[in-house]
């Protein structure tokens, strides 16, 4: 049985595909080249700013207002990286969502 997280990807995926074949229309190579984008965008986002995420908010444990920024910052990142692949920000601030949920104990 998938895990839950391998589940919500495949349906991640699946979302942004129909989201731009209907602007754009289908292509082969453009479908492609989505698979390549999202498979790249989802291991950096889950471990590269999950752990990158982790050591600086170990860093501002302690202050309440930089520990908030810090999160906000990886949500708006995270977004600006999925927007750049053409899928929604918010599917970036999801995965955010999960690699800082991961990261921090």
């Amino acid at each position: 049985m998938p895990s839950i997280r391998v589940v919500q990807d495949r349906c991640l995926t699946v979302n942004a595909r129909c989201s731009y074949d209907s602007v754009s229309g289908f292509s082969l190579l453009q479908l492609i080249l989505q698979i390549a984008e999202i498979a790249l965008l989802v291991p950096l986002i889950l471990f590269g700013l999950g752990r990158v995420g982790a050591y600086l908010l170990r860093q501002a444990e302690h202050q309440d207002d930089a520990y908030f920024l810090l999160l906000f910052v990886m949500m708006a990142v995270a977004g600006v990286l999925a927007h750049l692949v053409n899928l929604p920000g918010i599917v970036g601030a999801f995965l955010a969502g999960l690699a800082i949920n991961a990261a921090v104990p």
